[in-house]
């Protein structure tokens, strides 16, 4: 399924245990929502309804232990590994934000997994040693079409 063209070809650093996934999101009218557990990670993945080019427009959020890393390396160390996993990973502007109300780190990026050109939006917002990765995914060259209804979402991201 081409929404899960590579979930995130981040968290691949050594060993994986899966967090308790302590949040909420808001999923827009007409969105999908699951909730599982891909490679060991547990997603909770919002899908849009179908769009004309076929590819659906989505926003993931996946839980992972920091290890005691900082944020700024836990950033950069993802980076590298996205950097060495995506097919045709291109690495965009990068900043600083704050998602409920905790200093956050994003990027955006574009990737051609399997020959879909693809525009991301990549966040990480650590609370309590735990890294909640947010990233929200479009066909090449979409991207502002949907940025409006992902800042929506992200605003909704609570911590319980």
């Amino acid at each position: 399924m081409k929404v899960l063209s590579l979930l995130l070809g981040i968290c691949l650093l050594s060993s994986v245990a899966i967090c308790q996934n302590k949040f909420t999101i808001a999923t827009p009218a007409g969105w999908q929502r699951r909730d599982t557990a891909i490679n060991g990670f547990k997603t909770t993945m919002l899908i849009a309804p179908a769009a004309p080019n076929a590819f659906h427009p989505n926003l993931n959020v996946v839980s992972e232990f920091m290890r005691g890393t900082t944020l700024e390396a836990y950033f950069s160390q993802n980076i590298s590994v996205m950097g060495q996993y995506m097919q045709g990973f291109v690495a965009g502007k990068k900043g600083d934000r704050e998602i409920a109300g905790v200093p956050a780190k994003w990027m955006a990026y574009s990737q051609n997994p399997n020959g879909v050109a693809l525009d991301a939006l990549f966040y990480v917002v650590p609370k309590d040693g735990v890294a909640y990765i947010i990233t929200c995914t479009v066909a090449k060259g979409e991207l502002e079409k949907s940025r409006a209804k992902f800042e929506e979402i992200i605003h909704s991201f609570k911590f319980l």
